[in-house]
């Protein structure tokens, strides 16, 4: 779920003196003479450029993944401005850090101030950063946060429409043990329960099934044009014994019908600067489906 919505303006690099990056482990350092950035989210198929270096001086950029473990950098080297291009970066990194060292006195390094952007002849903006908390009236709505990416690539969720002050739950999520089954009749699958509130042929998302029908496997979960959540495990030897042999398992299903509630507390309207980012963060630093909308306001 999302706990926080983050602006950005158009230079996306803070810049932190008196530290440095490690070349062995991108573990954080202390230098009185270095100068660094925080964790900058980045696409990993756009270019990046860090301008305002001291070419006296040696620089390189790290990479990091979702959680922010360090994948590798590139070389350090004496350089003017740092290039970040789609062919240099991994495939897993979603943040980078650029960094500065190597100098003969901190009077070198004191006036160095970064610029992040897509251009390397942007002129220099101070750093600019807002983050303003989801209110937890939106946070505490039933299944908030969830959705389902579909096989064909679509995506279902739960929106919050803050615009208009309107939450659309479209998806649920239930446990087993709150579920009573029933032997099935039909020899592909041993169990069923009749799901009214799930919509017919839909697709639905379990950590223990897989929603493929490849009958080789034994682990299935479906839900049919009739409503009917469908279970394939011969492991199990009743229909008694579903809900409690897998208890605490969640099933995330697509609502039957959308049910539309009003909001008492929303995020009211955040500024963007031109050129600017706006950046969905949720606690657990994952990358996760979603739409931004943007309204200019004059």
């Amino acid at each position: 779920p999302v706990e926080s919505v983050v602006s950005v303006g158009k230079n996306m690099a803070d810049t932190i003196y008196g530290k440095r990056i490690n070349s062995n482990d991108g573990s954080v350092l202390s230098d009185p003479v270095g100068v660094m950035t925080s964790l900058i989210p980045i696409d990993p198929t756009k270019t990046y450029y860090v301008t305002g270096l001291k070419n006296t001086c040696m620089s390189f950029f790290a990479w990091y993944d979702a959680n922010g473990n360090y994948i590798n950098r590139n070389g350090g080297a004496q350089r003017s401005y740092l290039a970040i291009t789609p062919s240099d970066v991994p495939s897993n990194a979603r943040y980078i850090r650029a960094n500065q060292y190597g100098a003969t006195s901190v009077d070198v390094v004191k006036d160095v101030k970064f610029m992040m952007s897509q251009s390397p002849s942007d002129p220099y903006v101070p750093y600019n950063k807002t983050t303003v908390l989801v209110p937890s009236a939106v946070k505490n709505l039933p299944d908030y946060g969830l959705g389902i990416v579909k096989s064909d690539g679509s995506i279902v969720a739960n929106e919050v429409d803050f615009e208009n002050g309107v939450y659309y739950h479209r998806v649920g999520q239930v446990d087993f043990k709150d579920l009573t089954f029933k032997p099935a009749s039909e020899a592909t699958f041993t169990y069923y329960y009749q799901f009214a509130e799930a919509k017919a042929n839909s697709e639905c998302i379990c950590a223990k099934y897989t929603t493929s029908l490849d009958f080789t496997n034994d682990k299935i979960i479906n839900i049919n044009q009739y409503h009917s959540l469908l279970l394939r495990d011969t492991s199990i030897s009743s229909a008694g014994a579903v809900s409690t042999t897998n208890s605490g398992v969640k099933i995330v299903y697509e609502r039957d019908s959308v049910e539309t509630k009003p909001l008492t507390d929303f995020i009211r309207p955040l500024p963007v600067e031109n050129g600017g980012t706006l950046t969905l963060v949720n606690e657990h630093n994952l990358d996760m489906p979603s739409v931004i909308k943007y309204k200019k306001e004059v």
